[in-house]
């Protein structure tokens, strides 16, 4: 809950990359969202977290897009 897949991948990116990361619940994103952006400062690459069900939020991020892979870990 505190973003620990966000910043193997995170870590993983190219420098200017950006991860796109998804938390269903509000209070999960907030535990997670410090973390990971304090990490990409760091790493000088980019993250946006967001709120809400991957499921129905995906199809409104794809004009962001393309996407390099599209990774879901949680309840399958």
């Amino acid at each position: 809950l505190t973003g620990l897949s966000g910043l193997y991948i995170l870590d993983g990116l190219k420098k200017s990359g950006t991860l796109w990361t998804f938390e269903k619940e509000k209070a999960h994103a907030e535990l997670a969202e410090p973390i990971l952006k304090e990490f990409a400062q760091l790493k000088q690459k980019n993250v946006n977290v967001c709120v809400g069900d991957a499921r129905e939020m995906l199809p409104l991020y794809s004009k962001e897009g393309p996407f390099d892979f599209v990774f879901i870990d949680g309840n399958k």
